[in-house]
C-alpha cells in the first residue's frame, strides 16, 4: 500500500510523526462508525 510509505516520507520531511497522528486518527474514525448517525 502507499499511503504509509507517503506518510512515512512526508513525516520525514516535516520531522512530525504524522504516521502515529495519522493512526490515532483512523483509529477515531473506526470507532465513529459504529456510533449511528
Amino acid at each position: 500500500m502507499a499511503e504509509p510509505a507517503l506518510l512515512r516520507t512526508f513525516g520525514e520531511r516535516t520531522g512530525i510523526n504524522l504516521e502515529t497522528n495519522f493512526n490515532t486518527i483512523a483509529g477515531a474514525l473506526r470507532r465513529s462508525q459504529h456510533l449511528p448517525l
